[in-house]
């Protein structure tokens, strides 16, 4: 048994593709505060990137228990009031991905204590797969396709003719 206080994230890695406007759970996130006592503990939490294009406007924080905050001005800070020997889940949505890559995000919470406890966490945005093609850009590729089958099927077919040697008589 752990008698650390922590928080955890999970899953540690999510695919979107890019241009998503699905509301979609990315990750909840845990607080475990296994310490004993009478007194219950508020935990600030921040989200925090090093990307410089992501935008926290892309997500939201959903507080689904009581003693769970959603700070109205940033919506990138929750407090949480964790009694002793408890823990308390939230979790981060994601509404709209506008850019593909990387973003590593880091949750911090900060303890009445002072004491920090950190956990990171990654969004993959994908430009585009075969589901996000437009239905003009799957006709040009099926186009390119048959063209493709049909040049090489034509090349394949042009083998040199062997002209016969001419014979010569016997006598």
């Amino acid at each position: 048994m752990n008698c650390q206080t922590k928080i955890t994230v999970t899953p540690v890695e999510k695919r979107f593709a890019l241009g998503n406007q699905v509301v979609d759970n990315a990750f909840t996130l845990t607080i475990y505060n296994p310490k004993e006592g009478v007194v219950d503990k508020i935990f600030n939490i921040t989200a925090t990137t090093t990307s410089p294009i992501f935008n926290f406007q892309w997500i939201e924080f959903r507080c689904t228990e009581a003693g769970c905050t959603v700070d109205p001005v940033n919506n990138d800070k929750v407090e949480l009031t964790i009694a002793p020997e408890s823990q308390k889940s939230f979790s981060m949505l994601v509404s709209t991905l506008a850019r593909s890559g990387s973003f590593p995000i880091t949750f911090v919470a900060e303890d009445t204590d002072g004491y920090t406890f950190s956990t990171t966490a990654s969004i993959l945005v994908f430009a585009e797969g075969l589901s996000e093609f437009a239905s003009w850009q799957l006709i040009i590729l099926v186009i390119a396709v048959v063209v493709l089958i049909a040049y090489y099927k034509l090349d394949l077919g042009h083998k040199k003719k062997r002209t016969p040697k001419k014979r010569t008589k016997r006598k």
